[in-house]
């Protein structure tokens, strides 16, 4: 017996890998077919040819192709996990952009036309303080502003 391991891309679901299993069962030198995640490992008695089983499985709605196919599950499990890094990875630039986008930085622009106080907080209600509005600058001669 041999096992030969394949990458498959479309299984979203257990009914997505019966629908790949039974399938493949259906050829006489297939004698198992169990999934490990988004991979199919398949025993059979012979050799099979990769062309076939490409486009059996390509056929059926689902996607593979050669490199997707090892004797090392291995070599597939890394492709994956690499796969799996580079999406996350984007995923966070994505979510830390979109809240720069809808949040901005922290920078106040206004021009206040009387002189007082201003109290303001951030969106969350938790950093508070107080803007001093003034006329004359002056006032503030000694004091260091950065």
């Amino acid at each position: 017996m041999k096992k030969i391991y394949i990458k498959i891309d479309g299984i979203h679901c257990i009914n997505c890998e019966n629908t790949i299993k039974y399938a493949l069962m259906s050829d006489k030198n297939i004698k198992r077919v169990s999934f490990d995640g988004f991979i199919a490992v398949v025993t059979c008695e012979n050799n099979l040819r990769e062309e076939s089983l490409i486009k059996f499985i390509n056929d059926l709605g689902y996607y593979t192709r050669r490199d997707y196919i090892s004797d090392n599950i291995d070599d597939l499990k890394s492709n994956i996990k690499l796969k799996e890094f580079v999406i996350i990875l984007l995923s966070i630039v994505v979510i830390c952009f979109l809240l720069y986008k809808i949040f901005g930085s922290n920078v106040i622009e206004f021009t206040p036309k009387d002189e007082g106080t201003i109290s303001y907080t951030c969106w969350m209600d938790m950093i508070k303080n107080n803007i001093k509005v003034i006329d004359n600058i002056s006032y503030f001669e000694g004091e260091r502003y950065e």
